[in-house]
C-alpha cells in the first residue's frame, strides 16, 4: 500500500506493506550480490554456491564469527527470498534442493539435474559410463579444476 503525505512545498511518498517487505529483503540480498566474489563461487550453469571452503578461506582452519554471522544473515534473505517465490541468484537450485530437503543429497536426482544442470547431467552420464579400467579422463579434467579444484 502507497500513501501521499503533502506538506507545504513538500511531498512524501510512504509505502508499507508486503511490498515493502520483499523490497527490503530483496535489496539486502543485493548487498552480497554485490560483493559475489567473497560470498558466492561460480558452479555449473552458470549457477553459484556460497564460498566456504577453506582453499578460498585461507589456511586457517576456523571461520572468523564475522564471517559466520555474515552466512546466517546471506541464508535468512536467500530464505525469505525463495519463500516470496524469488530466486536467490546465483545460488543454485541444487544447493537450495539439498538445504530444503534436509541436506539429503538423494534429493539431487538424475531427472532434477537434468533439467536445472543439462551439461552437468551430460558430464556425469559420461563418468558413469567409463569402464572402471578406462584412463580416458582428459574430457572431466575442466570440470574437476573449475567446480572441484582438483584434477583427475
Amino acid at each position: 500500500m502507497v500513501a501521499s503525505v503533502s506538506n507545504d512545498d513538500r511531498h512524501l511518498t510512504i509505502s508499507f506493506g508486503r511490498g515493502v517487505e520483499i523490497e527490503t529483503v530483496y535489496l539486502a540480498f543485493q548487498r552480497f550480490r554485490a560483493n559475489s566474489s567473497r560470498w558466492f563461487l561460480p558452479r555449473a550453469e552458470d549457477h553459484g554456491s556460497l564460498a566456504v571452503s577453506r582453499s578460498f578461506l585461507g589456511t586457517s582452519i576456523s571461520i572468523s564469527a564475522t564471517r559466520l554471522d555474515g552466512l546466517r544473515v546471506l541464508g535468512a534473505l536467500a530464505g525469505l527470498l525463495v519463500s516470496y517465490g524469488i530466486a536467490p541468484h546465483p545460488i543454485g537450485p541444487g544447493l537450495l534442493q539439498f538445504l530444503l530437503h534436509g541436506k539429503d543429497v538423494n534429493a539431487l536426482t538424475s531427472d532434477f539435474v537434468r533439467e536445472w544442470y543439462p551439461q552437468l547431467h551430460r558430464t556425469l552420464r559420461k563418468w558413469l559410463d567409463l569402464n572402471p579400467s578406462d584412463d580416458r579422463l582428459d574430457e572431466f579434467q575442466e570440470h574437476f579444476a573449475s567446480y572441484h579444484e582438483n584434477e583427475v
